[in-house]
């Protein structure tokens, strides 16, 4: 085998083992990439309930925390409600603008994810 067919290999290889660890790196317990239309998002079993949810802008989706240890709910990538919800606790947040939210239990580290669309969508 050639030095330039031994680079090909590996490069599939490579490609190969990256696509796989994409399609792993989801959202923890979602199976599917549809976002599930809900105000409300529960934090059970350490997940978020569900993974992806989609809402209209300005309209309010409300977190619970219906585990029985301390998580919290932690933007990715700007400004939104970042404080430890104890058992019980709940926070609402009302995005202004359309937007796609990464967030994140800081302690736990699983993920969601809200999608935020205009009124007339």
């Amino acid at each position: 085998m050639g030095q330039n067919s031994r680079f090909v290999k590996a490069a599939t290889t490579i490609a190969a083992a990256a696509l796989g660890m994409a399609s792993a790196v989801g959202i923890a317990g979602c199976e599917s990439n549809k976002p599930v239309e809900t105000n409300r998002i529960v934090i059970r079993d350490s997940r978020y309930n569900p993974p992806i949810v989609k809402i209209r802008y300005g309209d309010k989706v409300t977190f619970k925390n219906e585990d029985n240890i301390d998580h919290t709910v932690t933007a990715d990538n700007f400004a939104t409600p970042n404080q430890v919800l104890s058992p019980g606790g709940e926070i609402d947040f009302v995005p202004g603008q359309p937007l796609e939210l990464l967030f994140h239990c800081e302690i736990h580290k699983f993920r969601g994810k809200l999608v935020a669309v205009p009124q007339n969508s």
